[in-house]
């Protein structure tokens, strides 16, 4: 699989950038905090980074059962778990690695890629719901919130209408030619799919469990804040976290690197936090949520290709 060996390095570079930039810079502020966290304080974030991604994969595994596919569970979360050994890729599509695997499960690529899409939906509207929290408290960041909501309103009304699809489709069909449009005829097809999870009770159901997961990691964060010695209520500290979330997905660098540290770091110094604090906290935070799921991931990738590899996923998909 050269391509996907490509991207793993490149994940890999990202990883040995990050943590010599800490290295070098930033480690003893990193100490000092855990340190100041304590021992039973870093194992509860952690743990709670855990339950986000618990929560995630069960919201996964129904998405795909609505879709008409059961996957057997220790395999299946371990599938969903190696994605995020690609989690520092653009946008975080390099997660989509799990389309390949459930493949041999006879789940072709738009479904499994319509119901990757569709989770990400859900995550961006949960994350939204937690950011309007704070967006009282950081009016700047206000106009960010309402263009996420709308955009996402306007996404998923397009997704659930069939004529404007079918419009969509003509319009391919009449005005484009050769592997553009059946790329793009790939794409109708994928969004046709995630229209079955774009309805009112799997929307709701899903944002249910999107809230409930990414809360966990925001709560995270307040704790780390407040360990640190500030007094901010812990509802500010998760729309911090949440608008953080928010500027990386937008941004749309490899796991919102430099992005999101940047709007954590400058939102904690406008709530009054010391700058070697704010640093600390954002580093602290970043190590326990994004990089523990990349570690994850490649644990997870590891086993998953040295214990269940098969031959029928040797390539990414092609469009022909």
């Amino acid at each position: 699989m050269p391509k996907l060996k490509a991207v793993l390095w490149s994940v890999i570079i990202s990883i040995a950038t990050y943590g010599i930039w800490i290295a070098f810079n930033e480690y003893d502020a990193v100490v000092a905090s855990v340190k100041q966290l304590g021992l039973l304080g870093f194992l509860t974030i952690c743990v709670l980074s855990l339950f986000n991604y618990v929560i995630r994969f069960i919201r996964w595994h129904w998405y795909l059962k609505i879709m008409g596919h059961s996957i057997p569970v220790f395999r299946h979360i371990l599938y969903y778990l190696s994605g995020f050994a690609l989690t520092t890729t653009p946008g975080k599509a390099g997660e989509a690695i799990r389309s390949l695997y459930l493949k041999q499960h006879e789940v072709d690529y738009p479904t499994s890629l319509a119901a990757f899409a569709s989770e990400r939906f859900s995550d961006l509207i949960s994350v939204l719901l937690i950011a309007l929290i704070a967006i009282t408290y950081f009016e700047d960041y206000k106009y960010v919130a309402i263009g996420f909501a709308l955009f996402l309103v306007i996404a998923i009304v397009m997704i659930q209408s069939t004529s404007f699809r079918n419009l969509c489709a003509e319009l391919i069909q009449n005005h484009t030619t050769g592997k553009l449009s059946t790329l793009l005829l790939h794409v109708i097809s994928i969004v046709e799919q995630m229209a079955q999870l774009m309805t009112f009770k799997v929307l709701i159901i899903g944002l249910i469990l999107g809230v409930v997961s990414w809360g966990c990691e925001a709560y995270a964060f307040a704790i780390v804040g407040q360990a640190m010695g500030s007094e901010t209520p812990i509802l500010i500290f998760a729309g911090i976290y949440a608008i953080s979330m928010l500027i990386g997905a937008i941004s749309f660098l490899p796991g919102g690197l430099g992005s999101t540290e940047a709007v954590m770091y400058l939102l904690l110094i406008s709530i009054g936090m010391d700058s070697s604090v704010a640093v600390s906290a954002t580093l602290l935070c970043r190590i326990t949520t994004l990089w523990l799921a990349v570690l994850i991931g490649f644990i997870a990738l590891f086993i998953v290709e040295t214990k269940f590899k098969s031959n029928k996923h040797t390539e990414l998909p092609k469009i022909t």
